[in-house]
């Protein structure tokens, strides 16, 4: 069944179109959301009667449109008209991960060493943290209240001799078993850096020329929409971030430096597409005066690759996070001077650059560029 939200202005379409992404968390049963030339149109598979869900609609719409939205801003840009041929990507598993074969693990491997000399260079302390986290670190982070749409819980069976031997009845019988679950308080991390935060919190900054940087790896999870789900949106995806804390000015200044080097390394692969301001996925209506100042103050940069053919896709985020992350988890300085911390993090979907890579190079190893094959060689 297809819904529509009438768009009487261009004013209010580049509006909806902020709201396209968050559109899908109306419902489970939301099959597409397209933005047309005067409507928003939603497909919808569900049972819900179709006047309450179109009522629904109405009211986030409304809502969502009332919003200050500020213009995005390219910072760079190498798309050409014409687009490059498109090579096929790797395949995506059905349990909304990657599966990677052949060179294209080795690929993987090199854009993380990649990810990891930049970091170094920059002056980063490496650190190797746990796929899980606790209800607090979540919580302290903002993700509880933000982003719960996008939270994996981690369920747990109670060590106690009946509640196990019923599971186990129930489970040999084919019969439902859920109920034997409870919460364990912990959640797969969506993220790396409430790690760094949690961790300096208990041991403070210790001041290095005004600024302290670390990177760390690892599998991150999102719960994203089963309607979104593709090769480049995934549910599980490696990544490495840079997290940088210290001094405002600072802060700001090795962010700039990070894009610079990373918009260096994704010309010199011969990949397409721009830098340009972005949002988090925020859902509620009250969080779009979040929305609008990181977008007006440019706090959230994306690099997103294009021009083979595919939507375009996000493969690395540049964000100032302010005092909000340090003050919300207690990080101080260890030196004399208490005054606020600024903090900021830069991501890098592994993942996701394979696939912009692959899509650009084929998966053919041999054609691939020198500076890859450098790193599948040594």
């Amino acid at each position: 069944m297809i819904f529509r939200y009438p768009l009487a202005s261009e004013k209010k379409r580049a509006k909806a179109e902020q709201l396209t992404d968050s559109v899908y968390y109306l419902s489970e049963h939301i099959v597409d959301v397209r933005l047309q030339a005067d409507c928003l149109e939603v497909e919808y598979a569900g049972d819900e009667e179709p006047a309450a869900f179109q009522e629904r609609l109405n009211r986030y719409m409304r809502v969502g449109l009332l919003a200050k939205y500020a213009p995005k801003q390219i910072s760079h840009d190498n798309r050409v008209r014409q687009p490059a041929q498109s090579w096929a990507a790797a395949a995506r598993s059905s349990l909304g991960g990657l599966q990677l074969e052949g060179d294209e693990v080795g690929l993987a491997q090199a854009f993380d060493r990649i990810f990891l000399e930049i970091a170094l260079k920059s002056g980063a302390s490496q650190r190797k943290y746990p796929s899980l986290m606790t209800t607090k670190q979540m919580k302290m982070g903002g993700y509880l209240a933000h982003f719960p749409q996008h939270m994996y819980g981690v369920s747990e069976i109670a060590h106690d001799d009946a509640v196990l031997r019923s599971y186990r009845e129930q489970s040999d019988e084919q019969k439902e078993s859920g109920a034997f679950l409870q919460p364990s308080g912990y959640f797969l991390q969506p993220c790396l850096c409430f790690h760094v935060y949690e961790e300096l919190a208990r041991t403070g900054v210790s001041r290095v020329e005004s600024l302290s940087v670390y990177t760390a790896a690892g599998s991150c999870f999102r719960h994203e929409h089963r309607s979104r789900l593709s090769p480049t949106r995934l549910r599980e995806f490696a990544m490495r971030e840079i997290i940088y804390i210290g001094e405002p000015e600072r802060v700001a200044e090795i962010r700039e430096q990070l894009i610079g080097l990373t918009w260096s390394l994704f010309e010199a692969l011969g990949l397409q597409g721009y830098i340009e301001s972005a949002t988090d996925p925020f859902f509620y209506e009250d969080d779009s005066v979040l929305m609008y100042q990181q977008s007006a103050h440019a706090l959230k940069y994306e690099l997103r690759s294009a021009g083979n053919g595919q939507p375009d896709f996000s493969i690395a985020s540049f964000n100032l996070c302010g005092h909000v992350l340090c003050e919300a988890f207690g990080v101080k300085s260890c030196g004399h001077d208490q005054s606020s911390l600024h903090s900021g993090c830069t991501g890098f979907g592994i993942d996701r650059w394979v696939q912009a890579f692959l899509y650009a190079h084929g998966r053919e190893s041999g054609r691939w560029p020198k500076i890859i094959q450098r790193y599948l060689q040594g």
